[in-house]
């Protein structure tokens, strides 16, 4: 798969994630295809996939603050910390 169908699967299993919108959280698709993740229409940051990473960067700044090797990976880390923040 290429950078946007990884993005895409990242989308939509992070849409399907009931606790994101228990939590306030929206997820959308970014003009570049980045993943969008959304708190009551603050931007918290995007993920974007390249070279078989998923790169999280919070809002704000322009280098990732984290890497995920796994779709699965990165659904955790969102769960588990982003939308703990």
């Amino acid at each position: 798969m290429g950078g946007n169908a990884q993005n895409t699967e990242l989308r939509e299993t992070l849409e399907a994630q009931e606790i994101l919108n228990l939590r306030g959280f929206k997820v959308s698709c970014g003009q570049t295809g980045s993943v969008v993740l959304e708190r009551w229409n603050h931007v918290r940051g995007v993920w974007h996939y390249h070279a078989g990473t998923y790169f999280w960067t919070d809002a704000g700044y322009s280098q990732p603050g984290f890497g995920a090797d796994s779709l699965e990976r990165a659904i955790e880390y969102t769960i588990n910390v982003i939308s703990k923040a």
